[in-house]
């Protein structure tokens, strides 16, 4: 049975235990209680309260904060056709709140996108050309952001043979060729692109320096990995180069922190070390990828709990360099390496949490359509975004956050099912509860703080909460982990007089995070608003306010 916890004045409760004690003394003869016992009876521990100050202000959010990742091919996958050339779904995406869109191509060739194991080139039907990728931007009101090619490119080597893994022979990419692309872009007419990430992962693949150009993955994927060194000196050179094209290009360089690729010894110099000191003072903006993932199948509700806490979830930058990529970790690094840009913009290029390792479809739709799921992935991005503090000081968070990806199953937002017959377009939890959050963006943080925080079996608190403001207008995220309890207390607000508010939960119509959104119940996770009765709304409080077990709450509120 869930519990529903009330916290009133303290006066009220101690009155209540002191009559109840008072009756157990005089209905059965025992030792007196001695003074520890009293205490404790006339002052009970306080239950929590919510306080958000609209005067202590932590920096804003990018207008355009969050967003997706495209891929230039593909279009034949049923859930891509979808969302990206169906009318109706362009609407589903700025729902979601899709603020910006990243076009991903590296490795690749922009004008005739080929497979990157056999380099044969993708069918017309397939391909998402970057014209149509602009228009899609326009028409879902995100800002679009654009990879170039910085490592290799590749084509079929004997054209009297067919397309295999064994037949591809590989060049390296040139700046001339990611200057043309940009040229090209502007050429459209169409919108401007800001934003240039340089590569994709530069540091992944097969070290071609030891096995050659031609050189392959474990899995015969064509995909090279250069040298610290060689991608410093190559970010100069790419960005010296766009800038003739547009004076005003924002471009960015790829961090991962604490490791080394070099092609001898790196002599203790780490990748981010090298790229900051020798390119960072050129570029505009950096950018990290950041996963956490779910190692195996969940099935119990208390694993479920569990894992609805990010932090407790696989950190894959953790677990493959023994370091995470979350914006701490990169301020601390400007401030050792490039300290006259320790504010510098972190932009996520890829992210999710709550993903799994892709070997199992049936856990990766177990997992991902689960409410627990959500908690991770909707935490994982507000602490992304949120300002980080570091010996005292603050500084910004994440600048803008593109989650990979919307339909893909271990990191799938949405997905037809069943996987047998897929006929239902289904909508994780996570979509619901960060199609809520989207007004988030371009808000300024305020301070939101939990006195007396419960703390789950998970060992963490209870009850998150998140705050920005528009004016005197709030909005508030509060995340009740709690598998059984709901908590009603009292929001105090400085700094605002409530006029009205409505609130938006998702996770209380829930059995409990395990719950699904099914082919044949789609919405059991569900966005439920209602107006908080103007009973509840005092000078300067909310009263009364319950945030059920298992659930998010967002309060939006209009104040003077």
């Amino acid at each position: 049975m869930k519990k529903i916890l009330t916290w009133t004045r303290r006066a009220t409760v101690t009155l209540g235990l002191s009559v109840l004690l008072g009756a157990v003394l005089l209905a059965a003869p025992m030792p007196f209680a001695d003074a520890t016992n009293i205490a404790w009876a006339q002052a009970p521990e306080a239950g929590p309260a919510i306080t958000v100050d609209l005067s202590q202000t932590k920096g804003n959010i990018d207008a355009n904060a969050f967003g997706v990742i495209l891929s230039n091919k593909g279009m034949l996958i049923p859930e891509q056709t979808y969302f990206y050339r169906d009318a109706n779904a362009k609407q589903d995406l700025k729902n979601l709140g899709v603020r910006n869109m990243y076009y991903w191509v590296d490795r690749d060739n922009w004008q005739q996108p080929y497979d990157p194991y056999t380099a044969e080139p993708a069918s017309p039907a397939s391909i998402l050309y970057v014209d149509e990728f602009l228009r899609l931007s326009n028409e879902v009101g995100a800002d679009p952001m654009i990879s170039v090619n910085i490592t290799h490119l590749c084509a079929r080597a004997n054209e009297n043979l067919s397309y295999a893994p064994d037949n591809v022979q590989c060049e390296m990419a040139t700046k001339e060729d990611a200057k043309a692309f940009l040229a090209h872009i502007k050429s459209l007419g169409i919108r401007d692109v800001k934003y240039i990430f340089l590569g994709v992962e530069p540091y992944a693949g097969c070290e071609y320096w030891l096995k050659g150009i031609n050189c392959v993955t474990r899995v015969n994927e064509h995909k090279i990995q250069l040298t610290q060194q060689e991608y410093a000196k190559r970010v100069l050179a790419w960005t010296k180069a766009l800038r003739q094209v547009d004076p005003k290009i924002k471009v960015g360089l790829h961090l991962l922190p604490n490791a080394y690729i070099c092609e001898t010894s790196c002599n203790g110099v780490s990748w981010d070390e090298t790229v900051l000191k020798q390119a960072g003072s050129k570029v505009d903006f950096l950018v990290t990828h950041q996963y956490f993932q779910v190692d195996a199948a969940v099935s119990d509700e208390a694993t479920a709990q569990h894992f609805s806490y990010y932090q407790n979830q696989t950190d894959v930058r953790v677990d493959k360099q023994g370091a995470t990529a979350m914006p701490k970790t990169i301020r601390k690094e400007l401030l050792r390496w490039l300290p006259s840009r320790k504010n510098m913009p972190i932009l996520v290029g890829e992210f999710n949490a709550s993903r799994t390792d892709g070997k199992n479809n049936a856990v990766a739709v177990d997992t991902r359509m689960s409410l627990f799921a959500g908690f991770g992935l909707v935490e994982g991005y507000l602490d992304s975004i949120s300002p980080v503090k570091y010996k005292g000081v603050t500084y910004p968070g994440v600048t803008r956050l593109v989650l990979l990806d919307l339909y893909s199953l271990p990191v799938m937002l949405a997905h037809y099912l069943p996987l047998d017959q897929p006929t239902t377009l289904v909508k994780t939890p996570a979509w619901h509860m960060l199609a809520a959050l989207r007004e988030l963006q371009g808000k300024t943080w305020i301070s939101a703080k939990v006195k007396n925080n419960p703390k789950t079996p998970a060992g963490r608190p209870a009850l998150r909460v998140y705050a920005v403001k528009k004016n005197k207008n709030v909005w508030l995220v509060v995340l009740n982990h709690s598998a059984d309890s709901a908590y009603t207390l009292n929001i105090n607000l400085v700094g605002t007089k409530p006029t009205s508010a409505t609130t938006t939960v998702i996770g209380d119509t829930a059995a409990g995070f395990l719950t699904q959104n099914t082919a044949t119940n789609p919405e059991a996770v569900a966005p439920v608003t209602s107006a908080v009765p103007a009973g509840k709304i005092k000078n300067n409080q909310l009263t009364g306010m319950t945030f059920p077990a298992h659930s998010m709450t967002v309060i939006k509120l209009q104040g003077k």
